[in-house]
């Protein structure tokens, strides 16, 4: 409909004349920044349309499209540029770091575990647990990096039910390996899943505690009082099983992570959900970081 035209309607065309003007000065204002920036990108309605579509946490509807630093889902240097959020960025990240800290903020954090214990697991302890192992999540290629991220955090998801569970539901195991004899249980304790990978198992609480100066076989229960602890442990696990060697080799093996954390309960016979949750939170994680999951994802 012409500009004129719309100016003249009345009555029940009122809304279509407004929406055709509010486009009309969205279009003028994204020329003018468009002038400003220099860029030969080309701006269209069909782009504008998409804007709110985006965030950090949440990718364009088009995965050949990137969130601007605005959250406007688009191609070019104004959207892929300086300040992208997620999508084939090409340009420099905000600061916030090298490694995953330039890439896995808070927001994005929070955007993908919405229904976490906020008082627990906090996007502040995964950084202080992070800090103790600097190869994570900052080895290899930035598309390594972000298949980390996103591979730690899928399995977390299946784990700890979207960071909802600090222990796990059903208690009534105690997971004690009396075969392992270097780590002997302590009288009246229980080794069940704690954490964001749930540590399991007397011999990983001795192994985990001694490398983190904790004595986590006498007060096993610390995994579920500290979230920076709770996260610490689960990155032991990640790091000490060889769950990072596996997501970050040539190819990338989610399906190996899936085997090392919980492969002979959930692998090797047929479909099974507990598997597809995880490939399903890995890729949806790798979306929004605007990196491909590789293919060989399960187990």
């Amino acid at each position: 409909m012409a500009v004129r035209s719309q100016l003249q309607t009345v009555g029940t065309r009122n809304f279509r004349h407004h929406m055709g003007a509010a486009v009309l000065v969205l279009v003028a204002l994204l020329a003018v920044i468009q002038g400003a920036a220099g860029s030969r990108s080309s701006f269209t309605a069909r782009s504008l349309l998409q804007d709110g579509s985006c965030s950090e946490s949440r990718p364009c509807p088009d995965s050949s499209n990137c969130c601007s630093q605005y959250n406007f889902c688009g191609t070019g240097d104004l959207y892929c540029g300086t300040g992208c959020k997620n999508g084939p960025c090409t340009g420099t990240n905000p600061p916030g770091g090298t490694g995953w800290a330039s890439f896995f903020t808070k927001s994005v954090f929070e955007g993908w575990f919405p229904n976490r214990l906020q008082n627990f697991y906090t996007y502040e302890a995964f950084t202080a647990a992070a800090a103790a192992y600097p190869t994570f999540g900052t080895s290899g290629s930035v598309d390594d990096q972000k298949r980390e991220i996103a591979a730690f955090f899928g399995n977390v998801q299946q784990e700890s039910g979207g960071l909802q569970y600090i222990e796990e539901i059903d208690k009534s195991g105690d997971y004690c390996d009396e075969t392992k004899t270097q780590y002997p249980c302590a009288p009246g304790k229980a080794y069940y899943g704690r954490g964001p990978i749930q540590l399991s198992y007397n011999y990983n609480y001795g192994e985990c505690g001694q490398d983190l100066g904790l004595n986590l076989l006498a007060n096993p229960d610390q995994v579920a009082q500290d979230g920076t602890v709770a996260f610490k442990t689960a990155l032991w696990f990640w790091m000490k099983r060889n769950c990072h060697g596996a997501i970050i080799g040539n190819p990338p093996s989610f399906a190996g992570t899936i085997r090392i954390i919980n492969g002979a309960v959930e692998c090797g016979h047929g479909t099974d959900q507990r598997v597809e949750n995880r490939v399903s939170a890995y890729t949806r994680f790798c979306s929004t970081l605007g990196v491909q999951p590789g293919t060989d994802l399960r187990c």
